[in-house]
């Protein structure tokens, strides 16, 4: 026993001689929204120093370590482990942290305890924050409005998407006075009237759980600031998104506009501002955000608008979310155009021919310059086909039976070649030839998807 405490404090001073300090130390966790970010301490880091993290849940009084991994810096971001399940998310977790430099490594440092799930007795108890919050207020009536979590959050849409789980909110107004709501995971949109007292400003604030039917977990919403409304103008209001093809705005109303109004639009992911600027008008062209990488085009993302006059600033108004990946869950899936199409018929069989749309749209070639994808497209008496990124042509052959008229429809997705991040093209209307040789181009068919360009220059 001496003998292993002699070599314990040995390889101990070995250690503080090549730091010259404790290291690491003060291992904390902060939780920003989604966001959740381990960091520590370690004065008189060396280049070559190494840091093991793990991120350690304790599920039933024994350690289940769900992830570990090597970093240099002297923070880690703990956010994909956090939410790859419910369990993860719901349980109490911890970080260990050990340095390592050369053949020394330092003790394993632990953070305190945090957890998403409001029910467990940690020192870290995480929020989540309202999505954006619109208040319409007519007289003593108002309206709040918000997208629903389930929606707004792609990590908790996918985490809870086979669970009942709904969010109880309350909103405060007046003094002491509360309406307690429940908006179900179904719900897009989640709603409460509300009727002010005599007297009182026009604001309210909002605060709620995500619970399961049994309320055996749940997840605790920061309550928001006070959100006011002005009965004289509504400025900002309706702000929508509207996609044709690569072109994608951003509009609004503003009641009552002064010359001196500005208006901050911000293009947002429910992690992070993609980008903001300042515009006197009430439309902004979002596509050079959009298509500035894969990523931002195949992300759910909304819009929010800020009025400010003068001192005076408007509360924030969201759009509706919308993506150009048909397999997220947003109101509004924007559709890529076919390029222009050619239909050459001899007889009964026909040729259908067009420019790969990866070659066609610089936007598209731009974006999908490092990925492995293609184009499948099918449609009325055409099979499904396969059209690589590399091929200039795609095309397909056509048989059309006896007695029909020579015409087709196509539709289609653009992808990566593992079946995700789909881009959907919008269906052509009917395509007919003679025994010439006719181009057709693809015509819009805008079903269900809000696709009315706004015109800039009509303002």
């Amino acid at each position: 026993m001496m003998l292993l405490r002699t070599f314990t404090a040995a390889l101990l001073l070995s250690w503080g001689l090549s730091c010259a300090a404790q290291c690491p130390e003060n291992v904390m966790v902060s939780c920003e929204n989604l966001k959740v970010l381990a960091r520590w301490d370690c004065k008189g880091q060396q280049p070559e120093t190494n840091f093991k993290v793990k991120i350690v849940s304790t599920p039933y009084q024994y350690l289940e370590v769900l992830d570990e991994d090597i970093t240099k810096e002297t923070w880690y971001d703990l956010s994909h482990v956090v939410w790859k399940s419910k369990y993860n998310c719901l349980r109490i977790l911890h970080v260990t942290v050990t340095a390592s430099n050369g053949g020394n490594e330092s003790a394993e440092v632990t953070s305190t305890s945090f957890s998403f799930n409001a029910q467990n007795n940690v020192q870290t108890i995480c929020l989540l924050e309202f999505p954006p919050v619109s208040l319409v207020v007519n007289e003593t009536r108002a309206m709040v409005k918000f997208t629903n979590p389930f929606l707004f959050y792609d990590e908790i849409n996918q985490v809870y998407e086979e669970f009942d789980f709904k969010l109880i909110f309350l909103v405060n107004f007046g003094r002491d006075v509360d309406i307690e709501e429940f908006c179900s995971k179904a719900e897009p949109t989640c709603t409460s009237e509300v009727t002010f007292p005599d007297g009182e400003e026009n604001c309210v604030t909002l605060e709620g759980i995500i619970v399961d039917e049994n309320r055996f977990y749940e997840i605790q919403m920061n309550q928001t600031q006070k959100i006011c409304a002005s009965e004289r103008t509504q400025c900002p209001e309706n702000v929508m998104v509207s996609c044709e093809n690569l072109k994608v705005l951003a509009r609004w109303d503003c009641k009552g506009q002064q010359p001196e109004t500005n208006f901050k639009a911000k293009i947002m992911t429910s992690f992070q501002v993609l980008y903001e600027d300042i515009t006197k008008e009430t439309w902004y062209d979002l596509s050079h955000v959009v298509w500035k990488s894969k990523y931002n085009c195949l992300r759910i993302l909304y819009v929010t608008v800020t009025a400010s006059n003068g001192g005076n600033e408007s509360a924030e108004v969201a759009s509706t979310s919308f993506s150009f990946n048909n397999q997220n869950n947003v109101q509004t899936i924007c559709l890529l155009e076919f390029p222009p199409v050619s239909l050459v018929v001899n007889g009964t069989r026909a040729m259908v021919k067009f420019t790969n749309p990866f070659l066609f749209y610089d936007e598209i070639n731009q974006v999908y310059k490092e990925s492995d994808s293609e184009l499948i497209f099918f449609g009325k008496d055409v099979d499904t086909e396969f059209c690589s990124k590399a091929e200039p042509t795609c095309t397909s052959e056509v048989t059309f039976p006896d007695g029909e008229e020579n015409c087709v429809t196509l539709e289609g997705f653009l992808g990566d070649k593992n079946g995700f991040h789909k881009i959907q093209m919008n269906q052509t209307q009917k395509i007919c030839a003679s025994e010439r040789m006719i181009t057709a181009s693809s015509r819009p068919i805008h079903s269900g998807v809000v696709l009315n360009l706004f015109d800039p220059n009509a303002l």
